[in-house]
This record gives structure tokens, C-alpha cells and sequence, in this order.
């Protein structure tokens, strides 16, 4: 009877682990394993194009060539305009070359080897000759503008005071030049019998000019000095006549006349 109902037990236990399998085996096959899927825009470039198609379209339009004409006629170079750009081309260049060479320059360290002392050698007649070819360009330039100087002044005496006369006169031209003269009694006598002295021959700025006389002696201490004005024509010989007849000595307001042309 024991060994029926152990029996009967040890079946029961098979079969419910068999049911049990079979339940586990079934669970297990509905599970089921999936990768999540990412979505990813679809064509990227092309919506981004069209996103940004105005501006795209603005930017092409500037790389689009334009054609416009204009009726512009042709003027000739004058030859101080190909100068002053030639002169202009050159100096830029130089001054290029002078930086270079400051720049090296500054970074050099002591000379250590006497090739050191060649290379600055020939560096300095470098300079040297740059500068020599910009003062030709300056004098050139200068010549251009001013031209060469004809325009010359002549200071006559003609006459001389009776009495007492001034040791020497003095002429001069304010902030300008000096001129001292000092007439011997040769030259005194022949003034005051109707002969003329050259005092000044000068070239000069063909500009209004002030001269200031002056004079020295004793007797002309107190005297008040005179201004000539003239203002000389470009290229000619302006000649200026002083006439001294009426000097009297430390006379406050001299009579003294003058006149001016030009030949």
C-alpha cells in the first residue's frame, strides 16, 4: 500500500515539473528583443537648402557679372605726370627697402665676425645712394616748380649828402640778408658831382620786397632809417635808384627819393 502511494507521488511531482517546463518554455517564447530605430532627418542638405534659399539666392546674385558701359574718353599724360609717378614709384620702393633694412637692424645682435663688419659696410653705401637719389628727385622736383632763378636786383646810388656823410650804409632785408657798403672818398666825391655807385646785385624771389637802409657815423646816429618796397618781375632786372642828395645829418624824416623799373 506505501510503495502504490509513493508511487502515485513520485508521478504527481513528474508531471507537475513537466507542466511547469512546458509553462516556462511558453512564457519564454513570447518575450522579444527590438533596437530602438532613431530617426534621422531625411535628406539634411537639401532641407537645408531649401530652409535657406533667399539667402543663398542674395549671395549668387553679387557673383553675377554686370555688364554697364560708359563713354569715357581717353586723356593724354602730361610728362610731369609720368614723372611724378615714376618719382612716386620709386620712393615707395626705397622706403620698402629702408624699412627692410631698419627692421634688421633693430634685430641685430653684436657684430661677431669682421664679415659682419663688411655686410654693414655695404648696407650703409645701400643708404648712402638712396639717399643721393632723393635729393636728385627733390632738386628735380624743385627745378620743376621754381625753375631757374633770372630774377635779379640791382641797388643804384645816385647822389650824396653836401654836408657831413654816413661812414657806410647798410641795407638789409628783414628776417633776409645784410649788406654793409662802405664808399671811399673817391667814390663820395664822384657821387656828389652826379656820378652813381652799384651797391647791391643780387639774384631774388620775384615777391614784394621791403629793404631797410641805415646808417653809420657820428653824425647819422639818431637818424631814422629808410624802407624802399619793390616788387620784383620774374626774370627780369629790377633795378631800384636811391637818390641821397637831400640826407641831412640826425634829420628825423630824411628827404630822400627813389624810383624803380625793371629791364
Amino acid at each position: 500500500m506505501r510503495s502504490l502511494i509513493a508511487v502515485a507521488v513520485a508521478s504527481a511531482f513528474v508531471t507537475l515539473g513537466t507542466v511547469t517546463l512546458a509553462r516556462a518554455q511558453n512564457d519564454a517564447a513570447d518575450i522579444k528583443v527590438e533596437r530602438s530605430k532613431v530617426e534621422t532627418p531625411d535628406r539634411p542638405s537639401l532641407r537645408f537648402l531649401k530652409d535657406n534659399r533667399d539667402f543663398l539666392r542674395s549671395q549668387l546674385d553679387r557673383l553675377r557679372q554686370v555688364e554697364r558701359r560708359r563713354d569715357i574718353q581717353a586723356q593724354e599724360l602730361s610728362s610731369r605726370d609720368l614723372l611724378y609717378r615714376r618719382l612716386a614709384a620709386e620712393i615707395a620702393a626705397e622706403s620698402d627697402s629702408l624699412a627692410t633694412a631698419q627692421s634688421l637692424a633693430a634685430q641685430r645682435e653684436l657684430l661677431r665676425s669682421v664679415s659682419g663688419l663688411g655686410e654693414l659696410e655695404r648696407e650703409l653705401d645701400t643708404l648712402e645712394q638712396m639717399l643721393l637719389a632723393q635729393r636728385d628727385r627733390f632738386q628735380l622736383i624743385e627745378d620743376d616748380y621754381v625753375g631757374r632763378q633770372e630774377t635779379a636786383l640791382m641797388v643804384l646810388l645816385n647822389g650824396f649828402p653836401k654836408g657831413d656823410a654816413p661812414d657806410a650804409l647798410v641795407i638789409s632785408e628783414a628776417g633776409e640778408a645784410e649788406w654793409r657798403i662802405e664808399l671811399n672818398a673817391a667814390q663820395k666825391e664822384s657821387l656828389r658831382h652826379g656820378g652813381a655807385a652799384r651797391l647791391i646785385y643780387e639774384f631774388v624771389e620775384p615777391r614784394n620786397t621791403i629793404l631797410e637802409m641805415s646808417f653809420e657815423g657820428a653824425a647819422f646816429a639818431t637818424t631814422t632809417p629808410l624802407q624802399f618796397q619793390i616788387d620784383p618781375l620774374r626774370d627780369r632786372l629790377n633795378l631800384l635808384e636811391i637818390d641821397l642828395s637831400g640826407l641831412l645829418a640826425n634829420a628825423e624824416s630824411p628827404d630822400v627819393s627813389s624810383r624803380s623799373w625793371a629791364r
